[in-house]
């Protein structure tokens, strides 16, 4: 994944530094998986040697959990800000899902969503890695009901629609742009999917 994301000068305070690694360590398990991602392979991204590795971050683990952090920062935060600012919540979800893609296919790349990625990755051991990607997942949910249900507070959408029922299918239908995303559908596809998609929520809740 090529990216124009600024290597730090010499002499920047530590905090540029270890942002510049958290970043490297992210491509790599955004391109490789958690399970499949090494101590060697992140050493050869980092060019840092193990001792230094576990000395800086402590674990194979700890570090994927900082990298995760750092990567919802990056691409997901200003896109959740957005969302919650958005009275209308058709172009809420409109505006959230097309920055969706954009950050599932960056660089042209087929990516997907690192954290969905993540929770499908059955071999994973360390309960502290499940546990921050299963909270990351229910977290978008939640964003989508609370939104739904102040639509449905105000009027936007049908009394009788049940914004619970509504934030799991779109929630799983990020999941399904996630993973058609990493099998390599353009953005233009995935595009429209969220058109159609969402065309077919707003015709069924107003």
């Amino acid at each position: 994944m090529e990216h124009t994301h600024q290597v730090p000068h010499k002499g920047r305070p530590r905090t540029f530094v270890k942002e510049e690694v958290l970043f490297k360590a992210l491509k790599v398990f955004w391109h490789f998986g958690y399970a499949n991602t090494s101590v060697s392979m992140l050493c050869k991204a980092l060019n840092l040697s193990a001792p230094s590795l576990y000395a800086a971050f402590g674990s194979k683990s700890s570090l994927f959990i900082k990298a995760v952090d750092f990567y919802e920062d990056t691409y997901w935060e200003p896109l959740r800000e957005q969302f919650r600012k958005e009275a209308d919540f058709y172009k809420a979800f409109y505006d959230f899902f097309l920055g969706a893609v954009k950050v599932m296919t960056l660089d042209g790349q087929s990516l997907g969503c690192m954290v969905t990625l993540t929770t499908l990755e059955g071999e994973i051991c360390e309960s502290e890695v499940v546990e921050k990607v299963t909270n990351l997942e229910l977290r978008v949910e939640k964003l989508f009901y609370d939104k739904l249900l102040t639509a449905k507070e105000h009027g936007q959408i049908k009394a009788h629609s049940d914004p619970k029922i509504l934030a799991n299918f779109l929630s799983t239908f990020f999941n399904g742009l996630t993973l058609r995303a990493r099998l390599g559908q353009s953005a233009q596809v995935l595009e429209e999917a969220v058109n159609i998609t969402l065309k077919l929520v707003e015709s069924e809740v107003k």
